[in-house]
């Protein structure tokens, strides 16, 4: 026995004499030994668990079983975590097969998840903005106001492609990014029809209808904005401004895809007043972000035109194909500065492009075989 417990009156161990697995505790007036392991639930006749069966006079309790003691706590933890556990659904997937899954949808359903739900807002984005579509030029203007004003937006873009304003649409009345210009102006704002409240027509109604009166051409998107009177004259044209394209290609660095064919280009200018200061945060700002008319004085713009552009497009680091096809303004010394100055250029198209017919650098071909063909061929204008 141990010097403390001779010391002791009563003649119980102190607790520097209780050995780790066989703590001792008081239960009343006696003293009981705790296991020395711990089962999943103690073996106590309050859970219901123990049985008792009656021999003669005497009743026998016995001691519950410790495999179904666990059988049935693991049974009532699988249910409770059955009961609570949350249902998959579609913002607990990960990233990457969210990616997989938007990349098959269509621009209009990408659109409305950015609307619709904060926790697929940033997922839907970042698809929606790699490969962007614009329905007019006042679209376009839109795009480039928002990337040029979000670094965040700017780098998720992956390709540019403006061959459609060509094309598509001819001959009906549209808005455009003049419309877009003068969003704000309040001359122009006041005079934008608006679209009728009215049902469309019931099928009677449409019987009735003279089939001698043709009926005007309109857009059919409901969200997007009439022509303006005072900008009429242009409302079926589909022209872009070059500072708009320079815009996308100085904020999108990321940019390996572009497609500028069937595209008519307008005359821009940079804003050298300092009245008027840039709030992109490329620091760019030209004549078709300012909402003013052709009111300018000498000194206070500068022309820029397609060489300008050009040389934008030639900084891209990641361009890999680039297809102009069936523009005017392409010349030859355009494509010898991109086939000299875009280092990781893959495939060019230039088809019927130029100012004359069946110029020798006006077909699809690598770059590299471009740029061979370009060496024999003479600078000209």
């Amino acid at each position: 026995m141990s010097p403390n417990a001779n010391n002791r009156k009563d003649g119980n161990p102190s607790k520097s004499d209780i050995k780790p697995l066989e703590i001792l505790h008081e239960h009343g007036n006696s003293v009981l030994s705790r296991r020395k392991f711990s089962s999943l639930i103690p073996p106590s006749s309050e859970y219901g668990l123990s049985s008792t069966s009656r021999i003669g006079n005497k009743t026998i309790r016995r001691p519950p079983s410790i495999a179904g003691s666990i059988r049935s706590y693991t049974s009532s933890i699988g249910s409770r975590k059955r009961k609570h556990s949350p249902v998959m659904t579609l913002q607990l997937l990960p990233t990457e097969i969210l990616d997989q899954i938007f990349a098959y949808l269509p621009q209009d359903s990408l659109h409305k998840l950015l609307l619709t739900s904060r926790s697929l807002f940033d997922s839907a984005s970042y698809i929606l903005y790699q490969v962007p579509s614009f329905a007019s030029t006042y679209r376009f203007a839109q795009f480039v106001t928002q990337v040029t004003h979000s670094p965040h937006y700017a780098k998720m873009v992956r390709e540019l492609d403006l061959s459609h304003f060509g094309r598509d649409g001819e001959g009906v009345p549209m808005a455009g990014w003049r419309e877009y210009k003068y969003r704000n102006e309040l001359l122009y704002a006041l005079n934008t029809p608006k679209r009728p409240l009215s049902p469309p027509l019931s099928p009677t109604r449409e019987r009735q209808a003279s089939p001698e009166v043709e009926q005007p051409k309109t857009v059919t998107t409901a969200s997007h904005p009439e022509p303006n009177p005072y900008l009429k004259q242009w409302a079926t044209t589909r022209d872009v401004p070059v500072g708009a394209v320079v815009h996308i290609l100085v904020a999108c660095i990321h940019i390996r895809h572009v497609n500028l064919s069937n595209l008519v280009l307008t005359t821009d200018y940079a804003v050298l007043s300092p009245r008027y200061r840039p709030t992109a945060f490329t620091q760019l700002i030209f004549v078709s972000d300012v909402a003013k008319s052709w009111t300018w004085k000498n000194g206070e713009i500068a022309e820029l035109d397609t060489t300008s552009m050009i040389r934008r497009l030639t900084a891209l680091p990641q361009l890999h194909t680039l297809t102009i096809r069936r523009s005017f303004w392409l010349v030859s010394n355009h494509v010898r500065l991109i086939v000299r100055d875009c280092p990781r250029l893959q495939a060019v198209d230039f088809r019927d492009s130029g100012m004359r017919q069946s110029v020798p650098w006006a077909v699809e071909a690598r770059a590299s075989t471009l740029s061979r063909l370009m060496e024999d061929q003479p600078m000209s204008p």
